[in-house]
Formats: structure tokens, C-alpha cells, sequence
């Protein structure tokens, strides 16, 4: 409940109290548990994110070709992520404590979740010559970071927000990496696993 609030109103827009009254609780059951409001988003934040990691790691345990496995990924992030949301936790000030801990928690499941396709990708022979998944773990975190962090310091977190479907951008964020570092071969059979899916058609080359 907590997570929705702060994703359909704002950061700044929702109190404590909002979400007690949501809940139908007293304040002190809340207060008892997260002594502010930023305790509660990083919790709701990190909540939300090992929601969607259990999900893709039973993606990834999906007996079927890795070509398959990235559509898999790809209809499971469409589904799981936020159409349109007005703060994205990783949206603060860098130094501050809130967004360290959302940053090093992000970048690790990222990573090892991402990794593990890439392995899989390298032992079915369908990764360009040369691709170094190391790069291609980075340009992917780099697209997620450009999404969920604003680089202006200044910017109010509560005032960010994005007109376009944030799980589109994403999954078009994940199809380029996944050019980067498939042959031309396997890149032609994705296109065309994604031209033919009902969701994801219009991500298609």
C-alpha cells in the first residue's frame, strides 16, 4: 500500500498519516516500525525489488533455449514494472544514505541475475565474437541508472516523473543490450520471436 501511494502521488505529497488512514491503523503502529517517511519508501522500495527478483529468478530457472529465456525476462519486466509512476526510489540526492542503499542493492541483483542469462547466452553459441558481458552488464546498468536516478542534485523526487511507459523504456533498454552482445543470427530469431509476441511486437527492429 505504501508503495502505491508513493508511486501514484509523489514522495513529497504522501505522509505518514496518509498511509496509516490507507492502512485503517494508528499512526504508532506505523511510527513503531519506520521512524520516517524515508525508512518506509526504502523499505517499500526494496520490497518491490525482491518481489520482481524472485520472479525473474524463476524465469531463469525455465528449462528452455536462452533466446526464449530473454522474451521470458522481457514479458516478466513488461508485466512486473510500473506502467507510470510519479518517484522512482533510486531518485535522490547522491550522497545520501537512502539512495546508497537503494544503488548497491539494485546493482547487485541486477548483476547477478543479468549475468547468469549472459553465461547461459555464451554456452548455446549465440554471443557475437568478442562480446564482453562485463560491458554489457555495465551499458545495462547504466540504462537503469539513466531511468531511476536523476543526475541533478537539485531536482525534487516528487516532481519526477515520466510521461512514457517506464516498463517500455526498460524493456527497450534491455533489447539494445541484448544486441550488443548477440551475433547478427541470434539477434535476427529474437526480432523475430518479438515481432510475433502479442505484447512486445512493437519493440521488434
Amino acid at each position: 500500500m505504501a508503495f502505491k501511494l508513493f508511486a501514484e502521488h509523489g514522495y513529497k505529497r504522501i505522509e505518514l498519516e496518509d498511509i496509516a488512514q490507507a492502512l485503517k491503523v494508528e499512526l504508532s503502529t506505523i511510527t513503531s516500525l519506520f521512524p520516517d517517511k524515508k525508512a518506509l519508501i526504502l523499505e517499500t522500495g526494496i520490497w518491490k525489488m525482491d518481489a520482481i527478483g524472485e520472479g525473474v529468478d524463476g524465469v531463469m530457472e525455465m528449462k528452455i533455449p536462452v533466446l526464449q529465456k530473454m522474451i521470458k525476462y522481457l514479458e516478466f519486466v513488461y508485466e512486473s514494472v510500473p506502467q507510470s509512476i510519479k518517484i522512482t526510489v533510486g531518485r535522490f540526492i547522491w550522497h545520501d544514505d537512502f539512495l546508497s542503499a537503494i544503488h548497491s542493492y539494485l546493482k547487485r541483483a541486477v548483476y547477478f541475475r543479468f549475468d547468469r542469462m549472459l553465461q547461459e547466452a555464451g554456452m548455446e553459441n549465440v554471443l557475437k565474437e568478442g562480446a564482453d558481458s562485463s560491458e554489457a552488464l555495465y551499458s545495462y546498468w547504466d540504462m537503469l541508472s539513466s531511468i531511476l536516478i536523476a543526475n541533478d542534485s537539485n531536482q525534487d523526487p516528487s516532481e519526477i516523473n515520466s510521461e512514457k511507459n517506464l516498463s517500455e523504456i526498460i524493456c527497450i533498454g534491455i533489447i539494445r543490450v541484448y544486441h550488443e552482445i548477440l551475433d547478427s543470427e541470434a539477434s535476427e530469431k529474437l526480432d523475430l520471436l518479438l515481432k510475433n509476441h502479442p505484447q512486445l511486437s512493437n519493440f521488434s527492429a
